[in-house]
């Protein structure tokens, strides 16, 4: 895999071991680019299956954009829609209004901490 910038974090490279980040695409990775939240809700589809947890409970959404998501990004949006803390009852990964999920959006240091919080309340 070609790495654009520096990658030198133990814990990038153990979320790449384990299956969490993949890459860009034509074997790059770019540890320094922009994450859509399609990309996030893969990421965190895939951590919530390292740490076995792979069936959540709530029930599927339905969203206005579902036509923009990706192949590659379908079964993990609903996951992390699906997915449900389970101190606030808030899913781990839902709407940003107007019953849209906006894919292609970028996924924010603040939609980051909110919802791996809630990825884990969901957990326990």
């Amino acid at each position: 895999m070609t790495i654009r910038g520096t990658l030198d974090d133990p814990v990038i490279l153990a979320a790449s071991r384990l299956g969490i980040v993949k890459g860009v695409g034509n074997n790059m990775f770019e540890p320094n680019g922009t994450i859509t939240r399609q990309d996030a809700a893969v990421m965190l589809q895939r951590t919530a299956k390292v740490l076995d947890f792979t069936e959540p409970q709530g029930n599927s959404k339905v969203f206005s954009d579902s036509l923009q998501f990706s192949g590659y990004a379908v079964e993990a949006i609903d996951f992390v829609s699906r997915a449900t803390d389970k101190s606030t009852g808030n899913s781990v990964m839902a709407c940003t209004g107007n019953d849209k999920f906006s894919p292609l959006s970028p996924y924010t240091r603040q939609q980051a901490y909110l919802i791996i919080l809630r990825l884990f309340n969901s957990l326990s």
